[in-house]
């Protein structure tokens, strides 16, 4: 097995457990989507993980991005911004939580200013 587990967790047609590569967007997809599944204090070994409202029938758009912002910076997905977030009604508590990210450009090799003498 290579790579993270896929959420939620299932098998290949082969029978095999589905795994994601490490940094790829898969796992960044499934992060997001785990993230925006957990309510805050559901994961006692991890209770800061989630957001406040996962049904997303109390908070706006705006919340849902910074909260599912600041869990994927707290867990290691520093490179990751989420760009738009809209948080869509469906009736019934349920709701539709639309999230859209990129990565950030990495840094550009800082410039050796010494001079060769």
């Amino acid at each position: 097995m290579t790579g993270v587990l896929r959420f939620p967790f299932r098998l290949t047609p082969s029978g095999q457990v589905a795994t994601a590569t490490y940094g790829s967007d898969e796992e960044i997809n499934d992060a997001i989507a785990a993230i925006v599944l957990t309510d805050i204090g559901e994961r006692p070994l991890s209770p800061s993980f989630g957001i406040t409202d996962p049904v997303g029938m109390a908070i706006n758009d705006i919340d849902v991005g910074s909260d599912v912002q600041s869990v994927l910076s707290t867990f290691g997905f520093d490179e990751v911004t989420i760009t738009d977030s809209n948080v869509s009604p469906e009736g019934g508590g349920q709701a539709s939580v639309h999230l859209q990210w990129e990565r950030d450009e990495p840094d550009a090799d800082p410039i050796d200013e010494e001079e060769d003498e």
